[in-house]
């Protein structure tokens, strides 16, 4: 039999543990919100896209870095196999993919609409990630590139750099429709 002592200290030690297994804070972080990590690129993206600090270099190196955060996101999509469930009696709500693309490309096509260097680094960015992903990321994608392309439509640009954007936009629609075979730089 337990003593008293033995129990009431099995039970600290069982809420301890319970409490360890809790994130609580006054403010969001990326390790419990993935979508607040991506808000905050986007805002950074804006601030640098504001004609007070007017730096498109930093919102083309915050494009390069959504890419190769959504690559993987993409690529686990794209898996056959369900993944394995640690915890199957917890239930979270899942990330979608409209969800992730709307934090982060939606404020970055609108301040960067006027700037065909933008423009065109965000049409690339979603055909690299065309080529990976399930239906629902690919179609994410797809949507993404319409509006970025209407966007920057309504914008002040040239004639000869809409069709620029067109093609890497039309490029992106074949893709994520399964109408492009190969992947970029695969040589076939």
């Amino acid at each position: 039999m337990i003593s008293k002592w033995k129990w009431v200290l099995l039970q600290f030690t069982h809420r301890l543990w319970i409490r360890g297994a809790f994130s609580l804070a006054d403010e969001r972080s990326f390790v419990q919100d993935p979508r607040f990590g991506i808000s905050v690129l986007a805002e950074i993206a804006s601030r640098a896209l504001s004609p007070a600090v007017n730096d498109p270099g930093t919102a083309i190196d915050v494009l390069g870095r959504a890419v190769r955060m959504l690559r993987p996101w993409g690529d686990a999509l794209n898996r056959d196999s369900e993944p394995e469930l640690r915890w199957p009696r917890v239930w979270v709500p899942p990330i979608t993919s409209g969800e992730l693309f709307a934090d982060l490309f939606a404020p970055i096509a609108r301040d960067g609409a006027s700037i065909m260097e933008v423009q065109i680094r965000l049409q690339k960015a979603l055909l690299a990630l065309a080529h990976t992903g399930d239906d629902d990321f690919r179609e994410a994608v797809r949507r993404h590139s319409t509006l970025a392309l209407q966007r920057a439509h309504a914008a002040p640009l040239l004639d000869v750099e809409m069709q620029v954007l067109r093609t890497v936009a039309e490029e992106v629609e074949q893709t994520c429709r399964g109408k492009a075979i190969s992947a970029p730089g695969s040589g076939t």
